[in-house]
């Protein structure tokens, strides 16, 4: 690990990003999280009662649904109803053929697209994972049939709205498919853009370029191939202090199933550090004293108090967010 990322403080929590849970349709090579069909991980409904408490507690500027594939639980939409008033910007990851899954289950009404209108409807910006505008990169890196499948949902999503306008949002992730650093992404999004217009019809807003984090499934899979070693070292040889400032852990938290709080769901995948820097049962235990006790939790927020100014935990698998332009969730740090 460089030296230099060895005192990043959080400096405001701006964001939450929640992991619903670990099951998925797909067992993509590169998963952070060990994500497949065989993980039961998942958050249960009075845990995300507490969590649209704590969001109404905490305000965020935004917040985003992830997992595994968090469409797939089955109190989503619920979920999605009850915190949609309290917050203003809500996304949500997906890996498309998940989306099918949950179209399908949800076909009760004879409304085939009832979901994603639902997510249309409640203005949920949508994070797709497409990680080449390829067929063949894509089948290596999360399986057969998955690029037509994911092709047939961008479709369906862009009939609804999608991709049409800023809001809500249809953006797209790419990760690289070897152990390399991701091209420039405003050129890569052009790119994507031509050909899948071209080619599909399809349209969407921006391109999120992120470097592949060496934990999980993606580190099982460079230690086979005896390509760990070298991957770490082109991280820290592209170390570029300037997406220091930028880092996303700086301003957000991540929540987990358990309702543990992390850095990043990247600590979130190692359990660094264990069980978490806190957890939601606890938050809402100390507002609700404050509460008793007369104190004005808009002056004195609870997670500001424990979390900012706080030390991030950092580790090796941290370059991969300083490596050249930089990288996060959200994309490219620097352009």
């Amino acid at each position: 690990m460089h030296e230099k990322l060895k005192n990043i403080r959080r400096q405001k929590i701006s964001h939450i990003s929640f992991n619903i849970g670990l099951y998925c349709n797909q067992m993509c090579a590169h998963c952070h999280l060990n994500s497949g069909p065989e993980r039961t991980e998942a958050m249960d409904w009075p845990l995300m009662a507490k969590m649209a408490e704590f969001i109404k507690i905490s305000q965020p500027d935004s917040f985003e649904i992830t997992g595994g594939a968090p469409e797939l639980n089955p109190y989503i939409s619920e979920f999605i109803r009850k915190i949609r008033p309290l917050v203003k910007k809500i996304s949500m990851r997906t890996n498309l053929t998940a989306l099918e899954l949950n179209k399908k289950s949800e076909n009760n009404s004879g409304n085939k697209n009832r979901f994603i209108k639902f997510l249309y409807e409640n203005s949920i910006s949508l994070v797709a994972s497409l990680p080449c505008y390829e067929e063949e990169e894509v089948r290596i890196q999360r399986g057969e049939g998955v690029f037509e499948k994911s092709i047939e949902v961008l479709k369906e999503l862009n009939d609804i709205g999608y991709g049409k306008s800023a809001i809500p949002a249809l953006d797209l992730v790419f990760n690289p498919i070897f152990p390399t650093l991701p091209p420039q992404q405003s050129m890569l999004e052009l790119k994507f853009k031509e050909i899948l217009n071209n080619n599909f019809g399809i349209e969407f807003n921006n391109l999120i370029a992120m470097t592949n984090v060496p934990v999980g499934r993606l580190a099982e899979n460079l230690k086979i191939k005896n390509s760990y070693d070298g991957y770490i070292n082109l991280l820290r040889k592209n170390f570029n202090e300037e997406n220091l400032a930028k880092l996303m852990c700086i301003s957000q938290v991540t929540i987990d199933w358990k309702g543990r709080f992390y850095d990043c769901d990247f600590n979130l995948a190692i359990d660094m550090p264990k069980n978490g820097l806190s957890n939601i049962d606890l938050i809402l235990g100390l507002t609700n004293s404050g509460k008793n006790s007369g104190v004005n939790q808009s002056d004195n927020n609870i997670l500001n108090n424990l979390l900012i100014g706080k030390r991030i935990f950092t580790g090796g698998h941290c370059l991969a967010c300083t490596a050249g332009s930089g990288s996060s969730c959200h994309g490219a740090l620097q352009e």
